[in-house]
């Protein structure tokens, strides 16, 4: 089979799903990750919050809440 051809006589290169692939992994690892003092800070807050409203929950949870947050406000 022979490759295909440009006008100019060049080849034409198809771009392969692998190099999809590869562009989707940079987006990831460009990601923003917050500090764990910015997520201390803010988990803070939410505990104080959720204290105040006098709802049950854990540290984790305000801490995964915190990260979350600041995660995806940066987007």
């Amino acid at each position: 089979m022979k490759p295909k051809t440009t006008e100019s006589g060049k080849r034409s290169v198809k771009k392969s799903a692998a190099g999809k692939t590869d562009k989707k992994k940079q987006e990831i690892s460009k990601k923003y990750e917050p500090s764990e003092e910015e997520i201390r800070a803010l988990a803070e807050i939410i505990f104080y919050q959720r204290i105040e409203r006098g709802e049950y929950g854990t540290a984790e949870e305000d801490w995964l809440k915190a990260e979350e947050y600041l995660i995806y406000s940066k987007e």
